[in-house]
């Protein structure tokens, strides 16, 4: 099968738990704790690639769903790990009924996407009160980034600088491939750096929308 991207680089898959992105499963905790979602809770992986965090995040008790644009990644998630659900979508429209997850996970995937479509869809399918979660790459500051997510119907309660993360990636993906190159392009790479990219996590909470019946009597 043709690859569709650099993800389905079968040489990246020597990375450590089989995870294209920094932080590994740690990161992935982090942030399930720091949204306090209890077990049994509904999580949505986007941009899932192997399901390795789905296939975590059911090891502990979760109910958790991964999807990704990938055939080629979900078909082999789904040959490595049998009982995890898996399932070839968009994010852009995914195919959920509105309120169906307590939380949305993002790891190394919200910054290649289409941002304004994504959280749209996102705010769609969270119930009152769940949980948005990040673990990617980030140009904004912490406040500019709440001021984004604000708009969208989301409030900031964690933005976590963890650069040095991305660092030791960058060497892992140097040692399991020999460059940066089954990642990015070289012209690629020269424009991140410019921006002096850091790595977060972010954890924002859907609003709920406070309903009120003016008296007019």
């Amino acid at each position: 099968m043709r690859l569709e991207n650099s993800y389905e680089n079968i040489k990246l898959h020597s990375m450590p738990d089989g995870l294209l992105r920094p932080g590994s499963l740690e990161l992935t905790l982090q942030l399930i704790k720091h949204a306090k979602l209890k077990p049994g809770a509904r999580v949505l992986d986007v941009g899932c690639g192997l399901g390795c965090s789905v296939a975590y995040l059911s090891s502990l008790g979760y109910r958790a769903t991964g999807i990704d644009k990938s055939v080629a990644l979900v078909e082999r998630g789904r040959e490595l790990c049998p009982n995890i659900r898996l399932i070839a979508a968009n994010a852009e429209d995914m195919p959920f009924e509105d309120e169906t997850f307590d939380a949305l996970l993002f790891e190394c995937s919200l910054s290649l996407m289409d941002m304004d479509a994504v959280l749209t869809e996102t705010l769609c399918l969270l119930r009152p009160g769940g949980k948005l979660l990040i673990s990617d790459v980030f140009c904004q500051s912490a406040e500019e980034f709440g001021d984004l997510l604000r708009i969208y119907g989301f409030e900031v309660t964690l933005f976590s600088d963890k650069s040095v993360v991305l660092d030791e990636f960058i060497a892992q993906v140097i040692m399991s491939t020999g460059s940066v190159d089954s990642l990015f392009d070289c012209e690629q790479w020269a424009e991140a750096k410019k921006v002096n990219p850091r790595y977060c996590l972010v954890v924002a909470r859907k609003k709920e929308l406070l309903i009120r019946e003016d008296n007019t009597d």
